[in-house]
C-alpha cells in the first residue's frame, strides 16, 4: 500500500541559540549526533568506540535518545543514523527532510536484508533523494581473504575519484591503486539522479557493479551557507570496532 506522505513542518528556519552564538564569535565546532532512539544496532559505546575515539578528535559528539524533532536537529550538523530497527513516524520525517532542506548532514548506514530486514521505514525518507536500499545482500563470487561470504573484499569499488585522492591514491588510474575496503554484511543500493553512487560493489562480489554506498548533495545556500546532504551506506559492519581499521575502511 502506499504510504501516506508527511506534510511540511510550518515552523520557520532558525538557528539553535548556542550554535548561533558560537558562529556570531567565529568559533563553531562540527556537532554530531548519534541517533540512538530507534534502536539502532550500534551505538557510540556499543560497537562504535573506535569511530567515537576516532570522531571525537576533530568534532563535538552528542546522543539523542528522544523523538527527533527540527529543534533537537538545529542542535548538530550531522546525524548518523546506524541501522535503526524501529520505524519513524510522519512527524520525524518531516523533521529530517526540513534539517536537510536548511543545510544539515544525514548519514544513515544500512545491513543486509535492508529495510525490511531490519524492522523499519527508512526508505521512506532516503527515496526522497533518489537512494534505496535493496533486501539483499552483497556476498563474493569466489574466497578472496575472509572466511564468510557476506564478508567482502571489495578492490576497485570506488566510483569518486575525490575519495582516492583525499587519500593519496588513484593517480595511476588503475583498480589496484584505489582505496581497498572490506564491506561485511551489507546490502546493495538503488540510485537515481540526483544522487549519485560513489562506492560500488565492484567485480568479484554479488551483485556486480552494484551502488553500496550513495550521496545527494542539496543546492549551495545563499549567502555561502552549506548544502544539505544525505549519504547512505550499505553496510553498518564497515563502521563497527571489528571492521573500521581493517583494509582502507577508516
Amino acid at each position: 500500500p502506499q504510504r501516506e506522505r508527511a506534510s511540511r513542518p510550518s515552523q520557520p528556519p532558525q538557528a539553535a541559540g548556542a550554535m548561533a552564538e558560537e558562529a556570531s564569535q567565529g568559533r563553531v565546532q562540527k556537532v554530531v549526533c548519534f541517533n540512538c532512539s530507534k534502536r539502532e544496532s550500534f551505538t557510540p559505546s556499543s560497537g562504535l568506540k573506535t569511530w567515537r575515539r576516532k570522531l571525537q578528535t576533530s568534532y563535538k559528539l552528542t546522543a539523542n535518545k528522544d523523538t527527533l524533532s527540527l529543534n533537537r536537529l538545529r542542535e548538530c550538523h550531522l546525524l548518523i543514523i546506524v541501522a535503526p530497527r524501529d520505524k519513524f513516524s510522519a512527524l520525524e520525517f518531516d523533521a529530517l527532510k526540513a534539517f536537510v532542506a536548511e543545510g544539515g548532514s544525514l548519514l544513515i548506514s544500512m545491513t543486509e536484508g535492508g529495510e525490511a530486514g531490519l524492522g523499519t521505514n527508512i526508505n521512506y525518507l532516503t527515496e526522497e533523494y533518489g537512494i534505496e536500499t535493496q533486501s539483499d545482500a552483497v556476498v563474493r563470487a569466489v574466497y578472496h581473504k575472509y572466511t564468510h561470504p557476506k564478508e567482502v573484499l571489495i578492490q576497485g569499488g570506488v566510483l569518486s575519484p575525490a575519495l582516492d585522492q583525499a587519500h593519496g591514491r588513484g593517480g595511476s588510474g588503475k583498480a589496484s591503486d584505489s582505496l581497498s575496503f572490506s564491506f561485511p554484511y551489507g546490502a546493495s543500493l538503488i540510485v537515481q539522479k540526483p544522487a549519485f553512487p560513489i562506492l560500488s560493489s565492484g567485480h568479484l562480489a554479488i551483485p556486480l557493479h552494484r551502488p553500496v554506498a550513495a550521496l545527494w548533495e542539496g543546492k549551495p545556500k545563499a549567502g555561502g551557507g552549506a548544502p544539505g546532504r544525505v549519504c547512505v551506506l550499505g553496510s553498518t559492519h564497515v563502521l563497527h570496532d571489528d571492521w573500521l581499521d581493517k583494509d582502507d575502511n577508516a
